[in-house]
């Protein structure tokens, strides 16, 4: 939802009526301690995923671990928000700049991306989630921009959704946990290019201010 009003900012004041709404509604179908107990369950639900240091996930840790190098902790917390806020500012600064559908594309790759990378319980098969973004983005490349990047595109999903079982009997099942959030880095890291390339191009066409000397 933030990166949703980054990127759409007249969403803002949706957000702020409709959040709290969302909040409240369980209240009008049962006692208020009860849904109240069941809220702080599910946030004591998410400190506990949070905090999970199995080596059976495929978010960023996922890939981490496979190097002996994790995030846990506050470490792993203060990555996973400063992460988030440095998303929110590339959409803010980039993606709204965008033309549609476009921008509507870019929005949905940050999204699904941040989801699958700093979600600390994603698994492989969660990688469906990221899979539109990848075929729209692949699609869009193949028709109206850069055709080797949209068959790139399609071949990072080809790789998630096939590699894992082929290699399977060699590597067994931990392939997809660092295969899986290594494709979504890479897939951002072109994403982040194109807009960044796109307000450069855009900065140098914007026409210079030339007076004449009747002005």
């Amino acid at each position: 939802m933030g990166l949703a009003w980054a990127v759409y900012p007249p969403l803002g004041w949706r957000l702020a009526l409709g959040v709290p709404v969302f909040l409240a509604f369980p209240f009008a179908f049962g006692p208020a301690d009860y849904v109240a107990g069941q809220w702080r369950a599910a946030w004591e639900n998410l400190r506990v995923c949070s905090e999970v240091t199995e080596h059976r996930f495929a978010d960023l840790n996922g890939l981490l671990r496979t190097f002996g190098i994790p995030l846990t902790g506050r470490t792993s917390l203060a990555v996973r928000a400063g992460t988030g806020v440095s998303f929110l500012l590339a959409c803010y600064f980039g993606v709204r700049r965008e033309l549609e559908p476009r921008r509507a594309l870019l929005w949905l790759g940050a999204a699904a991306g941040y989801l699958m990378l700093f979600n600390p319980i994603t698994e492989a098969n969660s990688y469906a989630i990221l899979a539109p973004a990848l075929g729209l983005m692949a699609h869009w490349e193949l028709s109206r921009g850069t055709r080797p990047l949209g068959w790139l595109f399609a071949g990072m999903a080809l790789t998630m959704g096939l590699l894992p079982n082929l290699v399977r009997p060699l590597l067994g099942n931990s392939f997809a946990l660092a295969w899986h959030p290594a494709m979504t880095i890479a897939f951002l890291s072109i994403l982040t290019w194109q807009v960044t390339r796109s307000r450069s191009s855009a900065g140098d066409r914007k026409p210079s201010l030339q007076l004449s000397p009747c002005d």
